[in-house]
């Protein structure tokens, strides 16, 4: 019984720093610059998770052009901006 009170209140814990994370990210995107950032950093990780991809040997089959960054950081910020409210 007090091994499932604490893995129910790891979970609530969790959550409630999910939702503490994701107010912060929120709030940052609406910040001055806040867009920018968060452009540059998707670009930085679209780069870094191909590069990890040529280092494994394994097969992939993938939609998108690898070379075009600009594309699917586009494509990424189309997502963040379609909820963003109109000022």
């Amino acid at each position: 019984m007090l091994e499932a009170e604490g893995k129910a209140q790891a979970v609530i814990v969790k959550a409630k720093a999910q939702a503490e994370a994701l107010t912060k990210i929120e709030k940052a995107l609406h910040a001055k610059g806040g867009l920018e950032a968060a452009e540059f950093l998707m670009g930085q990780r679209y780069i870094s998770a191909y590069q990890n991809l040529g280092r494994k040997s394994n097969s992939l089959l993938l939609e998108t052009e690898p070379n075009n960054v600009a594309g699917q950081i586009s494509d990424s910020m189309n997502l963040v901006n379609f909820n963003k409210p109109s000022q």
